[in-house]
Order: structure tokens, then C-alpha cells, then sequence
């Protein structure tokens, strides 16, 4: 039995399709059975697609998404929407007692603007409508749903001071939730990072001391967040994360 919460990241691209769909349902399910779940997601690929429909361009920077007014608009679909309202139905259906949620329901994530990206060649970026929570901001609202024997599915939002709503990336509001709830683990899993480095302890399973691996300005906010909580990061490949529920422990403890 885990000695706190857990909680899982993963990427969009995990619930594209339905056998993607049915794999994460079945590791999250053996997951719950455990002790306590929270999940975040993000959106990736199905935000692209959505951008493409709209005939919003893509904006980017060394990989990072730089959110307008228009893209956050497809951001928030997407998120909030489509990907957030498919998951929970399907946990829901497998049994699960899964409630929906944004960074943004009772400001979770409350969150200040971003700072300018740096480039490799020393150019600022401003990013746009993208956050970084604030650590003191109140999970309450997660704690709750945790006591009451729910598992909150979060996409990954956020809101200003000013009730914006700001583009956060998923690895980093994982690492803050982890923080707040005083989660025993936080797993990430799915593709490359597209914002924030967790540090270069999170793929190893060891406990991550955020005095020492702050990995540049946005590295140091997900290494702050995660202190204290054991995490791992796992590829969107990974075979335990494609297979059933009897080997979902195993994605958790594996070396």
C-alpha cells in the first residue's frame, strides 16, 4: 500500500485511441484498487489537430507552445472538453468514481504568467497565456474528492490573479498537485517534455532535492514542486503502460 496519494501524467497522445484508451483505464484501475489516485493530463497532438481545423497557425519556440488568444481558446476545447470529458467517462465505466476537473475549479492552479523563454542563441521569448502555478495556491478541492473515495481528473489549466485562464504545461501542474497533496509518488508518463524539465532524478525514481536540480528557470519551478515526492518518468512506448491491469504494479516499482 502506497503512504499517500499517487499521481499520474500522462500525455494526450495516451487516449487518441480507444486500445490507448483501454490500456491507461486498465493501469489507472489497478492504480485506484491501491490507495488514492489523481490524474493530470495535457493534450498534445489532438490540440495541433485542433489549431489545424480552426486555422490557427501553430507557434513555437525550441519546442515550447506559444499560446495567443486564439490557440488558449483551442487549448481550453480540448483540454477541458474533448480529452478530460472522454477520459472520466471512460474510468467512469470501468467503475471508477472519476470527477472531472480543470486547474481552474476553485483556482487549484492558481497561477502567475510564465516567464520569457530563453533560447539557445539568448533570445527572449515571451510564451504568452502560459502559467506556472503558485505554490501556496489551495488543493483543497482535491483533497476532499480524495477523502470521499474520488479520483479527480485534472487537465491542465490554470488562472491568473485577473481569472485568466492560462496554458499550463502538464508536467509541471502534476508536480504541483503532487506538492499539495503530499503524494507518497508522482509518475510521468508520455512523450518528451514539451515545457518544464522535472529534473534529471524523475527518470530514476529517486526523491528529487529541488536545491540541486533546477535544470534552467522553468526546471527549477517542476523540481520545487515535486520535492518530497517519489517520481519516475516513463515513455508514452513504454510496454507496461500497453498491457492489462495484472501488470500495472509493475509500472509503478520497476526499477
Amino acid at each position: 500500500m502506497t503512504q499517500g496519494p499517487v499521481v499520474v501524467k500522462f500525455g494526450g497522445e495516451l487516449v487518441e485511441t480507444q486500445a490507448r484508451l483501454d490500456a491507461v483505464g486498465e493501469a489507472l484501475s489497478a492504480l485506484a484498487a491501491e490507495g488514492p489516485l489523481v490524474v493530470v493530463h495535457g493534450g498534445g497532438r489532438e490540440i495541433d489537430a485542433e489549431l489545424a481545423r480552426r486555422g490557427v497557425p501553430k507557434q513555437a519556440v525550441d519546442g515550447l507552445r506559444i499560446t495567443d488568444a486564439a490557440t488558449l481558446e483551442a487549448v481550453v476545447a480540448v483540454l477541458g472538453g474533448t480529452i478530460n470529458t472522454r477520459l472520466v467517462a471512460h474510468l467512469v465505466g470501468l467503475g471508477l468514481q472519476a470527477v472531472g476537473l480543470t486547474g481552474v475549479d476553485a483556482a487549484l492552479a492558481r497561477s502567475r504568467r510564465a516567464a520569457a523563454h530563453v533560447t539557445a542563441a539568448g533570445a527572449e521569448v515571451d510564451l504568452g497565456l502560459v502559467g506556472e502555478p503558485e505554490p501556496g495556491a489551495d488543493l483543497g478541492v482535491v483533497s476532499h474528492l480524495l477523502a470521499g473515495g474520488y479520483v479527480p481528473v485534472i487537465a491542465s489549466l490554470g488562472m491568473s490573479d485577473e481569472a485568466g485562464v492560462l496554458n499550463v504545461n502538464a508536467d509541471t501542474l502534476a508536480a504541483h498537485v503532487a506538492a499539495g497533496i503530499g503524494a507518497s509518488e508522482l509518475l510521468l508518463v508520455g512523450g518528451r517534455r514539451r515545457c518544464h524539465n522535472p529534473g534529471p532524478d524523475a527518470a530514476r525514481g529517486r526523491r528529487v532535492d529541488a536545491g540541486r536540480h533546477g535544470v534552467g528557470r522553468h526546471g527549477r519551478q517542476a523540481a520545487r514542486c515535486h520535492h518530497g515526492a517519489r517520481a519516475r518518468r516513463l515513455t508514452s512506448h513504454d510496454r507496461r503502460w500497453a498491457i492489462g491491469r495484472r501488470d500495472a504494479r509493475a509500472t509503478r516499482h520497476a526499477a
